[in-house]
């Protein structure tokens, strides 16, 4: 039995005659005029029949195709103030920083399938080969729901807005809450919200078109949330998906990432490799070091090191500003690059080893060394560091 086109309903079997065998009549698919494709219908007794012998029989479809329906999917993208366009990949942001979220959907186009038909009006049911394939007591509803998962440290998150984005010239619609969609906090399974929608309802108060199931019209919501304070070096997620009629059906997980970045500096005697503890080291936002361009400031510790964590992308001026007791402080600005192009650092970390002489105490200054390293990079007085901030290979969930 010959398979039908998948995007065809099946309106009838028919004997299958074999071409030479001119007696009995079938398709003919080859005929120039569609009226010299005849067929002879197999009947059958009630809704089945006994065959004795052999009998070929083929399924037979009309010539309108049905059209192929889809569920609405999900997009995912991010953006910053610093990064303003949409991307669907991930930004860079410095603890604190807000980053904007986007969620698109669509209308699906075969949300006319779920409309109860106006039976009093039976001729505006279309298309009603469509119709046919989601039974009457299965229509009145189609609930589309949003779900968003945040990394901890995304906080602060804005209440989302909801609209229906149509293409350019025709006005797009806001939904309200309450009426037009429920908004969820409470979820239970772990999501930051959920976003249900049911786009029957909207196409009964008539903010669905029928011009917008034709379009597949965007659904988007979009919100905002803040990078923690707290957040230090690594890569923070948000994933969002979007469900049909409680998980009938569920789209692809489409997942962002929010980079923030730290500089860390080994401080150490020259002579001995040792640690050294009191150094002062400022960061700062221009070249010329001024006051007002400080970022931050820091102290190395006893184990030698100082840190400045949850750092944007950029460019920063690194200084010495206060040698430890009896050593020579640097005068030389390290400039360090965390943006496109450089060594990767899977870590989003910066590392910097800073050494020092002591004063003499007789002859000249003394002499001040200071070395960049990552990775494999060792590099004198002056150099620029880059860490790269490309996408990495990430498992899928």
């Amino acid at each position: 039995m010959e398979e039908c086109e998948p995007d065809h309903l099946i309106d009838g079997w028919y004997v299958d005659g074999a071409r030479s065998d001119s007696s009995v009549p079938r398709w003919n698919a080859d005929a120039e005029d569609e009226a010299d494709n005849f067929i002879k219908p197999y009947e059958f007794e009630g809704d089945s029949t006994t065959v004795t012998g052999s009998i070929s029989i083929r399924a037979a479809h009309g010539t309108d195709p049905i059209d192929k329906t889809s569920y609405p999917g999900l997009d995912k993208q991010i953006s910053d103030a610093n990064e303003p366009e949409w991307s669907n990949d991930d930004v860079d942001a410095a603890a604190g920083q807000d980053v904007n979220f986007k969620l698109t959907s669509n209308v699906p186009d075969d949300l006319l399938n779920y409309i109860i038909p106006d039976v009093d009006e039976p001729e505006i049911v279309t298309p009603a080969a469509a119709n046919a394939l989601v039974p009457v007591k299965d229509r009145g509803e189609y609930h589309l729901t949003f779900h968003d998962k945040m990394n901890d440290m995304l906080v602060d998150a804005t209440v989302p807005v909801v609209t229906l984005d149509r293409p350019d010239g025709q006005e797009d619609v806001t939904l309200t809450a309450g009426t037009h969609y429920t908004y969820t906090t409470d979820t239970g399974d772990g999501c930051d919200f959920h976003i249900a929608i049911d786009l029957v309802a909207l196409y009964n108060a008539g903010i669905i078109k029928e011009a917008d199931i034709e379009a597949a019209t965007p659904i988007v919501v979009t919100y905002n949330a803040k990078l923690s304070d707290d957040a230090t070096a690594g890569t923070y997620e948000n994933e969002a998906w979007t469900t049909v009629d409680e998980n009938e059906w569920i789209s692809d997980h489409d997942k962002v990432y929010v980079n923030t970045y730290k500089l860390s500096i080994f401080k150490y005697d020259q002579a001995t490799d040792e640690a050294l503890p009191g150094a002062t080291f400022t960061l700062y936002n221009d070249e010329n070091c001024a006051d007002e361009h400080i970022v931050a400031t820091d102290l190395s510790e006893n184990d030698g090191f100082a840190s400045f964590d949850g750092l944007d992308a950029g460019t920063y001026y690194l200084k010495e500003t206060e040698a430890p007791e009896g050593y020579v402080c640097s005068d030389t600005v390290v400039t360090i690059i965390i943006g496109e192009d450089g060594q990767q650092n899977a870590e989003n970390i910066v590392n910097v080893k800073f050494a020092n002489s002591q004063i003499p105490h007789t002859g000249g200054m003394g002499t001040t060394l200071f070395s960049i390293v990552g990775g494999a990079l060792i590099a004198t007085a002056g150099v620029i560091f880059v860490i790269s901030r490309k996408k990495r290979a990430r498992s899928a969930a």
